[in-house]
């Protein structure tokens, strides 16, 4: 089966929480998940949240997962500041995106859920399929 590698639920960003609608999202998506034998999170406490609020107890904490921080782009939406993150900063991102395959690789005989944020995983998405056009326009895109 492998490893799976979600966003994180909605969250009060730019607090470390869900917020309540983000619980509610992961609460009622704890079926889908149900089939996972552990959960894997980065050290953002809103992964961890949203992790538990799939059902899940103890959840691995791995540092490979964290969120790339560009506190200059400020977006009106989540797409825009993936896009304009992997515009401005490929080269330090695709370092975290090689960092998410590497525990992808790890945890995917634990058939794990890992928890962890955009920009991340669609540079993991990206070195993983090539240098792909269609990272030119992010817009509309859903991780």
């Amino acid at each position: 089966m492998g490893s799976l590698v979600i966003r994180h639920s909605k969250s009060a960003y730019p607090l470390d929480a869900l917020t309540g609608e983000g619980v509610r999202i992961a609460q009622s998506s704890r079926e889908r998940f149900s089939d996972r034998r552990m959960a894997v999170c980065s050290t953002a406490f809103r992964t961890q949240q949203t992790a538990q609020a799939l059902g899940f107890g103890e959840v691995v904490v791995d540092s490979r997962l964290d969120e790339f921080v560009a506190d200059d782009i400020n977006m009106s939406t989540s797409h825009k500041y993936v896009l304009e993150v992997h515009k401005k900063y490929w080269n330090a991102l695709e370092d975290y995106g090689r960092q998410l395959l590497e525990a992808m690789r790890e945890f995917g005989v634990e058939e794990a859920l890992l928890v962890s944020h955009n920009a991340v995983m669609s540079a993991a998405f990206r070195i993983a399929m090539g240098n792909v056009r269609s990272f030119g326009n992010l817009d509309g895109f859903e991780l």
